[in-house]
């Protein structure tokens, strides 16, 4: 049975995929929408399982992904509304977009850093508020105007936001060494899924070293790769949570 559910789940991945990758040549602002929607929502969805999980299964390490994913899902929906096109933010359009973009992999970096060092217990309330607060004055320095500039209109990426993915991979390098130490989290499987999660993160944030255009071939290679992590990490929480690992 369990083998029939992994074959369903494969299919409906691949699914997602192609359907993600039809958008993208017919309508390169749907597949965007798509693309980060299904990136928030299988955050959140993580987030819940963890939540609804039985007290004893739940660790340090998952409550601070958990709280750190739900973070960058409430950040990825900004950017998704920021995002060049959608004027649905009082923002300049590419420039926030991309802020809230740097915002949210600063978060999810530095919050799996931080769970991966943690080795004692911290209550709920301590990790959401720190969460909340850290990325609660990033969000209010973009539409303050105090976050650096992150993509310039005819001239593309600054020199922040590129150093800034750089800093981001280094973070998530770290993180794969660390966690590669820490066999007790996972299992063999859950470490699988996580490092390949975390891998293909950082594949992703290379891509978006390299763009000039936020409707280009390397920002749509890095929402892909996105994409892909995401439901990883989706896997990864409902494989360790469904089985009580």
């Amino acid at each position: 049975m369990e083998a029939i559910q992994e074959k369903t789940l494969f299919k409906l991945d691949v699914a997602i995929l192609l359907a993600t990758l039809g958008l993208l040549f017919f309508n390169y602002l749907a597949f965007h929408i798509t693309v980060e929607f299904l990136c928030a929502f299988f955050a959140m969805n993580a987030g819940v399982v963890v939540f609804r999980s039985e007290q004893s299964l739940r660790s340090t390490f998952c409550n601070i992904l958990a709280v750190t994913l739900c973070a960058v899902a409430l950040v990825d929906i900004m950017h998704l509304l920021a995002y060049k096109g959608m004027d649905l933010l009082p923002v300049h359009e590419a420039n926030a977009a991309t802020q809230f973009w740097v915002i949210g992999r600063y978060v999810l970096a530095l919050g799996i850093l931080v769970a991966t060092l943690c080795q004692k217990q911290l209550p709920i309330a301590v990790i959401i508020a720190a969460t909340g607060i850290v990325t609660g004055i990033a969000v209010a320095g973009v539409f303050s105007g105090h976050f650096p500039d992150a993509f310039i209109d005819g001239y593309g990426l600054t020199q922040f936001k590129v150093l800034s993915e750089y800093v981001i991979i280094s973070m998530l390098i770290i993180s794969i060494l660390l966690i590669s130490f820490r066999q007790q989290i996972f299992s063999v499987r859950g470490h699988f899924l996580f490092i390949s999660a975390l891998g293909v993160t950082i594949l992703s944030e290379l891509m978006f070293t390299l763009y000039q255009d936020v409707y280009g071939i390397f920002n749509a290679a890095g929402h892909v790769l996105k994409l892909i992590a995401y439901l990883l990490l989706l896997h990864l929480f409902h494989f360790y949570y469904n089985r009580g690992s």
